[in-house]
Order: structure tokens, then C-alpha cells, then sequence
């Protein structure tokens, strides 16, 4: 009724302000408010309106900008941001959540559950700085092999001034790749900790803390450059820098530095040798043509290779900042999907992957283990035609307090009941989620958990509320 009623009088009232210059409302109560040649009217219509109005009157005209911005404040932008406000209702909670750990991690090409992890948390944070390390010291041992070569060469010539040269070379060459290994030790000996801080049969609160602590005293390792723990900050960091420097100049003088390894340099190189090869074997006309192809073909690419190899120099800058200053979190949270069976409560403990991955036997390998923990499972039937219910109910029989199904493909899924084991749905009292198969490796075994819930997003133009308004002007419509 509102809006049939109203939008006339709307439009009305507009053209009574624009064509007239009287007081507001002073020709709605004329009989011929509407007539722009009544006396005492000021006819406007060929000139701005409110030009001439604040030239007449200034009142007059700030009057008519004030109802022209009442009348689209209440007929445009108010009912505009009523569809655009989120739904008055409760929201529900969606069958999606979060898995919260510990960011312990695992290393690399540690087994986790049906294969190999390409590894995560701070255990892997260490050691790629590990791997890095060792590269640079076996390149600085070889550099050490060709200065203890040079000297014996340079002494057999009595080539003084040389071996003083060599002699120093060799001092710095020691200085970095002691400091190197003594780096290595160190990571190393943070990584046995954060190992440790996964051990024991201690609760899962004290667990949680003895990781914390872990995780905390390797990210101080890694911020502050430590090599050893006996000299002071100041000095361990500039033997550190002062190794790097000195170890990544030996990486370039033997053709292992970043821009000579990039993938423009490695296939100019390697497709170089290939020709000059070829070309061996041709006359010399033929291989001049080679030549001439190959080199115009490297002119064609050089700046689609530039611009390539610069975009991974870029990028190989910010991952180096990233490890620099941004420290792994303490915690990581993957997507879960709670099944629509057993309890749905949030739950923390400590994780434990079933042993064998599948869970296929009646009485899991490490049952012991698995009891007051959260039971990691593969999905699949491995050697059984076995649903996930009935593996659950094997995992509650040995005491987990929790069962995380992995799914075998991309993404979640919600594990439910089939129809033969419907009789199992009340046995089931433990908490049941799945997680994507791709997040499974971010859990190291005994990293403490939580299960928790999220709920639905708020809707901008929900349905309800769409039904309850334009059902009844539609109802109303003439």
C-alpha cells in the first residue's frame, strides 16, 4: 500500500519543486498547486531551480534540497540497506569446521600415514635451512681441496707472495665452513628437541606446553643467527653473515649461484653444448646455419627469458624475506567436516595415526597407543568391504576419544552411515571428522589438537526476507 500510495504523491511533489519557487508545501494547499502561472509564482523552469532560488530566497532552495534528500534517504537508501543487512535470524552451525594443531610439523620425506610428506612446521623450517647449509659447506670443502692444491703448487715454485695469498684464502675458507657446521649442529639439535617435545605418555595440556616451549626456542634460534650457545648475539650473527657471504661467493666461482642454476641460464647452456656438438659433426656450411638458428633463437627469447628469470629472482627475494622476518605460527587450522554420525562436540588431544593407515584390522596394531587420543584414519576398504562406521567403532573400542577420517580424494567429505550398519549409529559416542588428504602431513603424530565448530556465514539478501516483502506487494499490486 505504501508503495502504490505513496510514489504518486512523490512525483508530485517533485515537479511542484521544481518548477516553483514558493515556500515548501505552500502549493500543495493552492488547488492549482500544480499550475506554474499562478500569481505570486516565480516560473523557474528554463534556469537551475535552485540557483534561482537561493538568489530569490536562500531559505527556499536549501528547503527543497532538504526534502529532496529526505524523500530518496527514506524511499532509496534505507530500503537498500534492508536488503543488503544480514539475515535477523540465529545462524546455524555449519557441518564445516576447524582443526587447530600444534605447528610442530614434519620433515621432508618423513613417512605420515600412506606416503612420503614434502613436509611442514617448524621442523621443516629448520630443515631447509639445514639442506641449504650443507650445500654450502660441501662447496666450501671442495674450495678448501683447490686452495690445498694451489698452495702445495705455489710452494714447490717458491711463489711466496702466492701462497700468503692462498694461505688467507684457506684461513677464511676453515672460518666459514666451521661456522656452517657449527650452524647445522645447532638446527639440528632444535629439531631433536622439537622431536622430544612429541614424546611421552604426559597429558595433553602438558604436551601442549612442552611443544609450545619447543617451537619457541627455535624460532629464537633461527631470528637470531645462533651458531653456538656460548658466544654472545652480536658475534654469532656477524660470523654468520660474514659465512654466508663468504660461502655464497664460493658458490658462484664455481658456477652453482642462484642466476647460474636458473632455468633461462641451465637450458641456454644446455642446448649451447647440444649444437656445438652437432655442428661437429656437419660441414661448414650446415653448421654455420645451425649456428645461426641457434643464435636467433636465443635472441627471439632473451626477453621473455629475462622477464621470466626476474620474475623468480622476485620471488626467490620475498620467500628469503619471508624466512627472514615472518616466523611460523604456533598454530595451523585445516578444514574439517563433522560426519553425521557420532557426538559432535569440540574436543583437544594429542593425534595418533592408526597402525595399519586403513584401520582394516579388528584390533589396530598400536591399540595402546591409540587410548584418551584422537585416531588419525586413511579412508578406503583396504583388504575389506568396510564402511567408515565400522571403523570408527574398532577406534572407540580402543579407547580414542576422537576419530579424524582422511579422505582419499581432493577436499573434505561427510562421512555417513549406510543402510547395514544402521544399527551402529547409537553405538558410535565419539566425535567423527574428516580432513582433505593434502593436510594430513601438516600433523605430526602426538601434535595436540582441537576439533572445533564454524558456523554459516551471514546471507546479504536472504530468501526469507525476500519472501516476506515482496509477497505482499505483489498481492497489493493493481
Amino acid at each position: 500500500w505504501i508503495v502504490w500510495s505513496v510514489v504518486p504523491m512523490i512525483a508530485t511533489l517533485l515537479r511542484a519543486l521544481h518548477c516553483s519557487c514558493v515556500p515548501l508545501g505552500y502549493e500543495l494547499h493552492r488547488p492549482s498547486w500544480n499550475n506554474c502561472s499562478a500569481p505570486n509564482v516565480r516560473t523557474v523552469l528554463t534556469a537551475n531551480p535552485y540557483v534561482e532560488c537561493y538568489d530569490a530566497d536562500g531559505i527556499h532552495g536549501l528547503a527543497a534540497n532538504i526534502a529532496i534528500l529526505g524523500l530518496l534517504l527514506i524511499f532509496f537508501v534505507l530500503p537498500t540497506a534492508a536488503f543488503l543487512l544480514p539475515d535477523i535470524e540465529k545462524r546455524q552451525v555449519s557441518v564445516k569446521g576447524w582443526l587447530r594443531s600444534t605447528n610442530v610439523g614434519v620433515r621432508k620425506g618423513d613417512t605420515v600415514g600412506v606416503g612420503p610428506s614434502p613436509g611442514a612446521g617448524v621442523i621443516q623450517v629448520l630443515q631447509v635451512e639445514i639442506d641449504e647449509l650443507k650445500k654450502l659447506a660441501d662447496i666450501g670443502v671442495e674450495k678448501l681441496v683447490q686452495l690445498e692444491e694451489q698452495e702445495s703448487v705455489f710452494r714447490s715454485k717458491a711463489m711466496k707472495k702466492e701462497v700468503k695469498v692462498v694461505m688467507a684464502e684457506t684461513r677464511s675458507a676453515n672460518e666459514s665452513v666451521g661456522a656452517a657446521l657449527e650452524r647445522i649442529s645447532v638446527l639440528e639439535r632444535r629439531q631433536q628437541g622439537l622431536q622430544a617435545s612429541l614424546l611421552g605418555d604426559a597429558p595433553w595440556e602438558v604436551a601442549k606446553s612442552r611443544q609450545l616451549e619447543a617451537m619457541a626456542v627455535a624460532r629464537v634460534c633461527l631470528r637470531e643467527k645462533w651458531i653456538n650457545f656460548v658466544q654472545p648475539n652480536d658475534v654469532q650473527r656477524a660470523r654468520f653473515k660474514d659465512m654466508h657471504q663468504s660461502l655464497n661467493k664460493m658458490r658462484s666461482e664455481v658456477g652453482a649461484g642462484w642466476l647460474q642454476t636458473s632455468p633461462g641460464v641451465t637450458a641456454f647452456n644446455q642446448y649451447r653444448e647440444i649444437a656445438r656438438k652437432a655442428g661437429k659433426n656437419m660441414d661448414t656450411v650446415r653448421a654455420n646455419l645451425l649456428a645461426f638458428g641457434f643464435w636467433s633463437a636465443v635472441v627471439l627469447l632473451a626477453v621473455p627469458a629475462a622477464l621470466f628469470t626476474g620474475a623468480l629472482f622476485v620471488a626467490h627475494l620475498g620467500m628469503k624475506v619471508l624466512r627472514e622476518y615472518v616466523s611460523s605460527p604456533d598454530h595451523i587450522s585445516v578444514e574439517l567436516q563433522w560426519a553425521s554420525y557420532g557426538d559432535r562436540r569440540e574436543v583437544e588431544g594429542q593425534v595418533v595415526r592408526v597402525d595399519p593407515p586403513y584401520g582394516q584390522y579388528a584390533i589396530p596394531t598400536n591399540a595402546e597407543e591409540l587410548f584418551g587420543k584422537v585416531a588419525i584414519v586413511f579412508r578406503g576398504r583396504g583388504t575389506q568391504h568396510e564402511s567408515s562406521a565400522v571403523k570408527v567403532r574398532r577406534l572407540q573400542a580402543a579407547g580414542a576419544i576422537a576419530v579424524v577420517i582422511v579422505n582419499e580424494g581432493w577436499g573434505t567429505f561427510q562421512p555417513k552411515i549406510v543402510t547395514e550398519n544402521l544399527a551402529s549409529v547409537d553405538a558410535i559416542g565419539v566425535p567423527v571428522v574428516s580432513i582433505a588428504s593434502s593436510d594430513v602431513h601438516l600433523l605430526a603424530d602426538s601434535a595436540v589438537v582441537s576439533l572445533g565448530f564454524r558456523r554459516d556465514p551471514p546471507r546479504l539478501i536472504g530468501l526469507k526476507r525476500l519472501r516476506t516483502i515482496i509477497a505482499p506487494s505483489l498481492l497489493m499490486s493493481p
